[in-house]
C-alpha cells in the first residue's frame, strides 16, 4: 500500500488534512473513529471458535474496547458452554 493509496481512501470519508501539509493526527483519529461507528459499544458475536480465535481470545494483549463479544457459535458439538479466556 502506498501513501497515495492511503489518501485516496481517506478521501472517500471527507476531506482531512491540507494538501502538502498532512494530516491533524488527533482529528484524523476522532474523525475515523466516528467513521468507523468506534465511538459507541457493539455487542458482537464469533463465527467458529477454532485454536485462531481462541487463541486470540486468551491472548492477554486481546482488549476489544468496543467490541462486546456476547456470544460464540462453532459446528463442534464439543465446543457447546467452553469457556474461553475470560468469558
Amino acid at each position: 500500500m502506498t501513501l497515495a493509496q492511503i489518501r485516496k481512501d481517506l478521501s472517500y470519508f471527507g476531506r482531512f488534512g491540507k494538501q502538502g501539509r498532512g494530516y491533524p493526527v488527533v482529528s484524523l483519529l476522532r474523525e475515523l473513529r466516528q467513521v468507523l461507528g468506534l465511538e459507541r459499544q457493539w455487542n458482537t458475536c464469533l463465527i467458529g471458535v477454532g485454536r485462531l480465535v481462541t487463541a486470540i481470545i486468551e491472548h492477554p494483549g486481546f482488549t476489544p474496547e468496543e467490541f462486546n463479544i456476547v456470544a460464540a457459535f462453532d459446528m463442534d458439538s464439543n465446543q457447546i458452554n467452553n469457556k474461553i479466556g475470560n468469558w
